[in-house]
């Protein structure tokens, strides 16, 4: 962490994966949410349906800060990119994506 800014000014840096081997790192401030971080793996991997894991956990409150979430500066987070199903009658369809809800 950078320890010569005020502590509104830090950044941390955060190293996002997928199973593929690609990654990208990210800076952002600690007060930041889970959905910056989201929307970051998002613009990269291009891939809308995904879920950002640390340490084995789903980070799944978009409006909580990384540093209220637990992560550190320096950290790895896995990203793991979901194929969505898509399921149609002639009067309705349900588009599901595992861990990430149903859209009807």
């Amino acid at each position: 962490m950078d320890r010569s800014r005020s502590p509104d000014q830090r950044r941390w840096s955060l190293q996002l994966c997928v199973s593929s081997g690609s990654s990208t790192t990210v800076s952002l401030s600690p007060s930041a949410s889970v959905g910056e971080v989201k929307a970051a793996a998002k613009k990269f991997f291009q891939h809308h349906f995904l879920q950002v894991t640390a340490d084995g956990t789903v980070l799944s409150n978009v409006s909580q800060s990384i540093q209220d979430a637990g992560l550190h500066d320096g950290q790895t987070l896995t990203v793991v990119l979901q194929i969505p199903c898509l399921a149609a009658t002639a009067g309705a369809f349900a588009l599901w994506c595992r861990g990430g809800g149903v859209l009807t």
